[in-house]
């Protein structure tokens, strides 16, 4: 939800979007309020993706190196996804520009994510806690965004804040991790 209410704070300070025009219907409180039930709920949807980038692929690409194994991680994690802004993914077609678009942004927002369910994978060695960050990201924060600011962002504006609103998040992986040595 963090990462939501950053996004959704970073689409005010641009312009895209002004607290006065929140004009949510009910369904789309009650989806957010329910947050945290989905990230639970759909988890297991997402743990094939989790096993097989962060328990599988994530810890044999560089070893002893995890930054640079995030990176990497997150850059063919980005790129498996190119297929699907050309296959409905978004529940509907896409503009050519919209889907080069997509594919594009898919790059930071894996690595960023990637950071953080690397982060959880290493300080529990479970699946589980990033396969419900990933649910999350996926469900709650991107359809959250679209349910807030509505029509007044497609699908790669709301990618951007997504990438804004775990940018915090990160930096904050990063620096305890820092400190840690």
């Amino acid at each position: 939800m963090g990462g939501l209410l950053i996004g959704v704070t970073a689409a005010t300070l641009t312009g895209w979007w002004s607290p006065t025009e929140l004009d949510m219907p009910a369904a789309a409180w009650a989806y957010l309020a329910a947050g945290p039930v989905v990230c639970l709920v759909a988890a297991p949807i997402f743990w094939g993706e989790e096993y097989g980038w962060t328990a599988y692929l994530r810890d044999r690409l560089v070893p002893g190196r995890p930054v640079a194994t995030t990176l990497l991680t997150g850059l063919i994690w980005g790129i498996w996804h190119w297929p699907l802004p050309w296959v409905g993914y978004f529940g509907g077609e896409l503009a050519v520009s919209q889907a080069v678009w997509s594919m594009v942004w898919w790059i930071p927002l894996s690595v960023l994510l990637e950071f953080l369910i690397g982060w959880m994978w290493s300080a529990c060695g479970s699946v589980w806690p990033g396969a419900m960050l990933h649910s999350g990201a996926n469900l709650v924060a991107a359809l959250g965004m679209l349910h807030v600011l509505g029509d007044r962002v497609g699908v790669n504006e709301s990618t951007a804040l997504l990438c804004i609103g775990l940018t915090p998040f990160v930096a904050a992986v990063a620096l305890a991790r820092s400190r840690l040595r």
